[in-house]
């Protein structure tokens, strides 16, 4: 495959050419890096396949993958620390295991040509099961709230166990009042 020469104006004015060998060796200095990276040992591996994984596909200068990704590193610390949600009262349980790995879809073309224009994508694997996407949530989204989706979409996978939730008094639940006079009008 012969990638085109482009043209390109830098701010002096002059025109600098980008020619097919240069593009060429940026792919490969791209792919050395890529396949010199170290690798897993097959006990790290085999760990993290009984345990869960948060993959987040990223690419460099995303402000969007770098909130995300500080918003799944909260939720995965407060479900290891055992804190609730502030938003539900319920604890992460199904989140404890996780593990967080970004993967940058410039180092690899079949990333790439999957992700690249849909950054942060984030999936999670379950054990030996396949990736399964969570969807992105907004860029204001809370961690709360990123925690309780992602916990929630992690019990469903796992065979729907609801979120353990704290036990609360029955003195502060709601009642209803069913000796209360009749005023004989409609009441709203």
């Amino acid at each position: 495959m012969s990638l085109p020469s482009r043209s390109l104006a830098p701010a002096s004015g002059s025109t600098t050419s980008l020619s097919d060998s240069s593009a060429r060796r940026r792919f490969a200095k791209l792919s050395r890096r890529a396949s010199t990276a170290p690798r897993a040992s097959t006990e790290t591996q085999n760990e993290t396949s009984t345990s869960g994984r948060l993959i987040v596909y990223t690419k460099p200068g995303c402000c969007l993958c770098d909130g995300l990704s500080a918003k799944l590193e909260t939720v995965l610390e407060r479900s290891r620390a055992g804190e609730t949600s502030a938003r539900t009262g319920a604890t992460w349980d199904s989140l404890k295991d996780f593990t967080l790995e970004h993967r940058d879809v410039s180092t690899r073309d079949s990333w790439a040509q999957e992700y690249a224009g849909s950054v942060p994508r984030v999936f999670f694997i379950d054990g030996a099961s396949e990736e399964v996407e969570f969807p992105r949530p907004a860029p204001k989204t809370p961690p709360e709230r990123v925690g309780d989706d992602l916990d929630a979409m992690v019990r469903r996978h796992r065979g729907g166990a609801p979120p353990t939730r704290p036990k609360t008094s029955s003195s502060s639940s709601w009642s209803v009042n069913t000796n209360a006079p009749d005023s004989g009008g409609v009441t709203f």
